[in-house]
Parts: structure tokens; C-alpha cells; sequence
């Protein structure tokens, strides 16, 4: 058993920080971003999977998760982590403005 964590948005930002700093300490990371990062895969190539895929499209993420791989990854951690960093910060404006469409994708990506 080790310590294992699912990082959302680990491709840049904050979300690189962090999967540096986990994967540093030798956590194994399964990153989920719209692309890879091969030089981040590079450094970590046992410890770091990554996931290319838009976590706004529903049925994409469906089809992933029938795969089993996430329960494959997570099979033997103890502890396993969960680390939600993927977001946006549109649409931006007041409420009653706002296209019903570019909200729930926005809740889609952040909740």
C-alpha cells in the first residue's frame, strides 16, 4: 500500500505545483488535464500517469471511468487522495446575462 493521489488541472499553474510536490515525495499522481505534460512525464515516468481528457465533456469522462482504470490505479493506495484543481473562472458578468449553457459547463469543470 502507498500514498496515492488524483490530480485535476495538473498540467500548469497551481495544479503543476502541486503534482511536483506530490510526486517529490514520491506519491504516486494519476494527472487529469485536457493534455499531457511530457516533460513532467519525463521526470516522473513511475510515479506520474497522466489522463488526457476535457473533464467538461460528461460522456467522454463516463466512457473513461467504465474502463476500470481509475479503480485500477487506485487498487493499492493507502491513502488515496483526492485533489479537485481544474476550473474556470467563466462565464463571467451578471447572472440574469449569463448563457444557461457556458454555466453548466462551468459547474461541470468545478464542482
Amino acid at each position: 500500500m502507498r500514498i496515492k493521489a488524483v490530480l485535476t488541472g495538473h498540467r500548469r499553474g497551481l495544479g503543476r505545483g502541486i503534482a511536483q510536490a506530490l510526486l517529490q515525495r514520491g506519491v504516486a499522481v494519476l494527472g487529469i488535464s485536457r493534455s499531457v505534460d511530457p516533460e513532467l512525464g519525463a521526470r516522473f515516468p513511475g510515479l506520474l500517469t497522466q489522463l488526457a481528457l476535457d473533464l467538461a465533456d460528461t460522456p467522454a469522462l463516463l466512457r473513461w471511468l467504465e474502463t476500470g482504470a481509475l479503480a485500477d490505479f487506485l487498487a493499492d493506495a493507502e491513502p488515496a487522495l483526492l485533489i479537485n484543481n481544474a476550473g474556470v473562472v467563466s462565464p463571467m458578468g451578471a447572472l440574469p446575462q449569463q448563457d444557461a449553457r457556458e454555466v453548466a459547463a462551468a459547474v461541470a469543470i468545478n464542482v
